[in-house]
């Protein structure tokens, strides 16, 4: 079954005067789908009044709910300034914020969410009686002044965070061009009449027919592993059989879990690297994708190099760009953190003897910044994070690795290919057992 949860003020509760609960969106919405042949259930959690803090005060209670989607919509009871007040309930900064903490939350807890922008108002009603006569609103041409902003910001965050954004004020908007007024849309200025929440409702089932389509091609669920020559995995000792991402699509299979595992690492690639290869991962469609790089962008050339190939803070902006174009591409990523390396092999050794690496105690003291950079990329826009690195120094890695570990100082044995699937198997068992 597919669980949406509807999230917002009083227009996402939707029952009031002129409208019944059938004849709300959430209603409608799950109707549609049912109609369209989806198990699917929708649960209103609109609450009249609420601002985007309220809603992080409450998010637990909707993550407990184990949604696959969050439909999020807010916007005119944090921008309104009420009768007599000088400012709105929140700056749009602090709206932007909010709706970043909520998108960042829910994604933590592997739930999709969906923003879309509030209706506007109208000048009729309620909304005449207490607030278009009235300054600041009596001061301007368009009642929607403030509203206008915090929808832009809205936009904003869905942009940077790769977030699907439905525009329902601009729906409303044209429909009140068309016709010359929202009074056929609106039950008091504000809130949407039968009529305005089928204007949602039908977007809304737009989006999820799409999204449906999308799994009707992938009949089963897609990972595409992408990452540098650790992930392409083949070389001498390994076979392909013996690659961590045909070890994780076996182990999931004999879990009962129908998934495609598709690997798509390139030899000594860096992330800027997978950034101009990432089209051609979105075009895979996959439902998620890993993504494990980090020794190709620490790696120093000469011993006088003072910045590895990928400074650390553009390894961080370049994995952000590529988690937010999988998400703008509705496809979840996961971050995974390389493994360590060693000195033995011929050209880990002849690093080792090299400065800057000589300098050092230790042959991974740049591996480790960026390591530290991807769980703080991870952790800053609410990606998971796999620590390989810190899984297979806790196995002793650095003890053994000849031995039991590595083939020649960076690339992983396949023992350590088994480890890697074992850390991804756990993650993605529990992650289909919650959905």
């Amino acid at each position: 079954m597919l669980r949406i949860v509807t999230l917002g003020d009083s227009i996402t509760r939707g029952t009031r005067p002129g409208v019944e609960e059938s004849e709300n969106f959430s209603s409608l919405l799950e109707a549609g789908l049912r109609a369209d042949g989806l198990d699917v259930e929708v649960t209103n959690c609109g609450i009249g009044g609420e601002t985007t803090t309220g809603a992080l005060k409450r998010l637990d209670d909707i993550i407990t709910l184990h949604p696959d989607y969050v439909i999020v919509m807010y916007g005119i009871n944090d921008s309104i300034i009420e009768p007599g007040g000088e400012k709105s309930a929140l700056t749009r900064e602090k709206f932007g914020a909010n709706l970043t903490e909520i998108v960042h939350r829910l994604r933590a807890a592997g739930i999709l969410p969906v923003l879309w922008t509030s209706s506007p108002m109208a000048p009729f009603g309620i909304t005449k009686d207490y607030y278009a006569d009235f300054p600041p609103y009596s001061t301007h041409e368009d009642i929607n002044f403030l509203l206008v902003s915090f929808i832009a910001e809205l936009k904003r965050v869905g942009e940077v965070e790769g977030v699907p954004v439905l525009d329902v004020n601009s729906a409303f908007l044209a429909k009140g061009e068309a016709e010359g007024s929202l009074e056929g849309y609106l039950t008091d200025g504000m809130h949407p009449n039968p009529a305005g929440h089928r204007i949602i409702a039908d977007m809304l089932i737009a989006f999820f027919q799409q999204q449906r389509a999308k799994d009707t091609c992938c009949s089963v669920t897609r990972i595409v592993t992408m990452g540098d020559s650790v992930t392409l995995g083949v070389r001498e000792g390994v076979s392909e059989e013996e690659t961590y991402s045909a070890v994780l699509e076996a182990e999931l299979r004999c879990r009962g879990i129908a998934v495609e595992v598709i690997r798509r690492g390139v030899g000594s690639e860096t992330t800027a690297g997978g950034l101009a290869r990432l089209d051609e991962i979105i075009a895979l469609r996959p439902d998620f994708v890993t993504i494990m790089y980090g020794l190709n962008d620490a790696y120093l050339d000469r011993q006088d190099d003072e910045e590895p190939r990928v400074s650390v803070s553009q390894f961080g902006e370049n994995l952000n760009s590529l988690i937010r174009r999988l998400r703008t591409a509705s496809i979840q990523p996961i971050l995974l953190t390389p493994n360590p390396q060693s000195p033995f092999g011929s050209d880990t050794v002849a690093d080792a003897l090299r400065p800057p690496y000589s300098t050092h105690g230790d042959y991974n003291f740049m591996l480790e910044y960026h390591v530290a950079e991807a769980k703080r990329v991870g952790e800053a826009v609410g990606v998971p994070v796999l620590d390989i690195y810190g899984r297979l120094i806790s196995l002793g890695i650095h003890e053994d690795a000849e031995t039991r570990w590595l083939t020649d100082g960076v690339h992983p044995n396949p023992a350590c290919h088994r480890v890697i699937a074992g850390v991804l198997v756990d993650y993605f068992y529990v992650r289909f057992q919650t959905v």
